[in-house]
């Protein structure tokens, strides 16, 4: 359970630095009205606002969301397990010889 929410957390992190650089670097790129980068440089603190604004919503948002993924994904895995340790496991039936 612990090992799932941290799983959660790291990846919902990862994607909203991803996202939330990716757009930056987007932005920087085609610079509209000239407000990312200029004569004198790059401006980092609208980078910077522009990256964590967008960061922020997508981490917030993926966590409940891959969280839910994952604890869904370990009911049905834990269900096929235990429903394959069943069928393995040797039935009193077939075996009512044996206790003769």
């Amino acid at each position: 359970m612990i090992r799932d929410v941290v799983t959660a957390l790291v990846a919902s992190l990862v994607l909203g630095l991803a996202v939330g650089g990716g757009f930056a670097a987007y932005d920087w790129r085609l610079n509209p009205g000239g407000i990312f980068r200029g004569p004198d440089g790059t401006n980092w603190q609208f980078m910077f606002e522009t990256s964590f604004s967008w960061f922020l919503p997508i981490a917030v948002t993926a966590f409940p969301v891959l969280l839910a993924i994952l604890w869904i994904y370990r009911y049905f895995k834990g269900r096929h397990e235990a429903r394959q340790a069943a069928d393995r496991a040797p039935h009193a039936s077939t075996n009512e010889h044996l206790n003769e």
